[in-house]
């Protein structure tokens, strides 16, 4: 199919609904529906017979190379499912409630049960999906004890998730990423280690580094602005120290068996651990196997201990796993969104990137790839698809614009370009209302899909603002990549000092 401004309309409509009928699934649906219209030839009957018999298949089991069927997607819905049996077993268990009253003695205030949230959301580094969901049905009674706002606990776990993973070298999207960096590098013959660039590239990444950053000076100075402000406003009214709330009595913690929460955890990080140190290229298989494990050892600990008979057991597992039905429905939505946007449909990215052209100064190209890479995140709702679209050309147009030397491989303008694909990728999926994660955060802390997308994108559009102002724009002209890094973080301090307020003040 000819690429043309057709390709826009599907995301377009799907967002422009989403916002302005405040429900996302009949917004998505309807988005898909105008892809698969104009795939159709502008049939909507066929657009319409399409959706069933072809692409919702197709984002369950895809057809993959020589006749093989890829089922990343498939994995990604038992993953989501298992992990919330596991979350509702330690929930109705009382495991959940356990750890968290033993805790609560530490953390007694708004400011800490924020920072907690973001230490957790660094230790979970290996997953996105994992980190969400595990750190959002753990830590929502906790915060909801400390008068943290739902869209705040989104927005903690939305925007330490997908940023840790991406930088971290032992996670699912690590063996992507390089293996990335080696095929761009190939295409305009050189052989690279992707694990060097890999590493390379990680000082240029300015979004996910900055952000991480960012959401710590949120949790540690306890200012918000803009609809978080409002939001938390709402949550601290009347205000409520941990001491007057309800807080288990100590010596009543071992009746709540904490080890219907830890043993499952430990599981799953035990499991996930060793299975990706076996095969990292069967990361979301291993994270089925852990996830399923987890579950299973959070019913037998149940059972074990008499809390709960073998029927009430599976009735929590399965109680745990429909809480997550929802969610599936809307990831499987966007992912159809995002399939419909690929370079084998309606080619958006390709789009966008003609837009660009192929005369641009060098010194733009970190700066116009940022930008590029966050629109098509923003348009598709995924990281992924974006990356695996923008970072091979981007490398290729950087590499012929700087003069194609060998040397270029450690070039800053290169690096700064290929790790603006990367970060831009990141920024532009915190933006979207169809994305992912966005859509797991918001199911993992029981908020409002919608309001999650409300109250974090500011915050997003303000370190992506300026990680494109004081980043990849000087970078491209010559600054050291350190610099422009400290610079951010002083301004992203400055600013919040200036511009956040205590939600107690508003």
């Amino acid at each position: 199919m000819e690429v043309s401004l057709l390709s826009l309309l599907p995301p377009v409509v799907a967002i422009v609904l989403a916002i302005t009928l405040r429900n996302v699934m009949p917004a998505l649906f309807l988005g898909v529906w105008v892809g698969t219209t104009i795939m159709e030839g502008g049939r909507p009957d066929l657009g319409f017979l399409r959706i069933f018999d072809t692409l919702l298949l197709q984002q369950v089991a895809a057809p993959g190379e020589n006749g093989a069927v890829d089922y990343f997607h498939l994995h990604i819905i038992l993953f989501t499912a298992f992990l919330g049996a596991m979350v509702g077993v330690m929930s109705l268990s009382g495991g959940s409630k356990a750890v968290l009253d033993r805790i609560a003695g530490r953390i007694d205030n708004r400011r800490h049960g924020q920072m907690l949230t973001w230490l957790s959301g660094l230790i979970i580094f290996f997953d996105d999906y994992a980190n969400t969901l595990l750190i959002g049905g753990t830590m929502r009674p906790l915060t909801d004890r400390l008068k943290i706002s739902r869209e705040k606990l989104a927005f903690l776990i939305d925007s330490t998730a997908a940023p840790v993973a991406g930088l971290s070298l032992i996670s699912t999207w690590a063996g992507f990423e390089v293996s990335l960096l080696v095929e761009g590098f190939q295409a305009v013959g050189q052989t690279v280690n992707g694990w060097e660039v890999f590493l390379a590239t990680i000082p240029y990444r300015f979004y996910p580094l900055t952000m991480l950053l960012f959401v710590f000076l949120i949790g540690w100075t306890g200012r918000d602005y803009g609809p978080m402000l409002t939001a938390e406003s709402k949550a601290v009214q009347p205000e409520l120290s941990l001491s007057q709330c309800e807080v288990t009595d100590s010596s009543r913690v071992s009746s709540l068996q904490m080890r219907h929460a830890l043993l499952p955890i430990i599981t799953l990080l035990t499991v996930v651990a060793f299975g990706m140190m076996l095969d990292m290229d069967r990361a979301t298989e291993v994270l089925v196997i852990a996830s399923f494990l987890a579950s299973v050892v959070g019913v037998v600990s149940t059972i074990l201990s008499r809390t709960f008979t073998v029927n009430e057991s599976m009735e929590a597992w399965i109680e745990g796993a429909k809480s997550m039905v929802p969610a599936i429905v809307i990831l499987i939505l966007a992912w159809m969104i995002g399939a419909i946007c690929d370079d084998d449909h309606l080619k958006t990215g390709r789009y966008l990137q003609q837009l660009v052209g192929n005369s641009l100064s060098p010194e733009w190209l970190p700066a116009i790839a940022i930008l590029i890479s966050a629109a098509v995140s923003f348009m598709t709702g995924s990281s992924f698809a974006t990356m695996g679209l923008l970072v091979v050309p981007f490398t290729e147009l950087s590499w012929t614009a700087l003069g194609g030397d060998a040397s270029l491989i450690s070039d800053p303008v290169l690096l700064g370009t290929v790790g603006s694909v990367l970060a831009g990728a990141i920024f532009g999926d915190h933006c979207s209302p169809i994305s992912d994660t966005t859509v797991l955060s918001a199911a993992a802390s029981d908020c409002d899909h919608l309001n999650h997308v409300e109250t974090q994108f500011p915050y997003a559009l303000t370190v992506g603002g300026t990680s494109f102002l004081l980043g990849c724009l000087p970078i491209g002209f010559g600054i050291n990549v350190w610099i422009c890094l400290l610079v951010q973080i002083v301004v992203l301090f400055v600013f919040l000092r200036i511009v956040g307020r205590f939600p107690s003040d508003s």
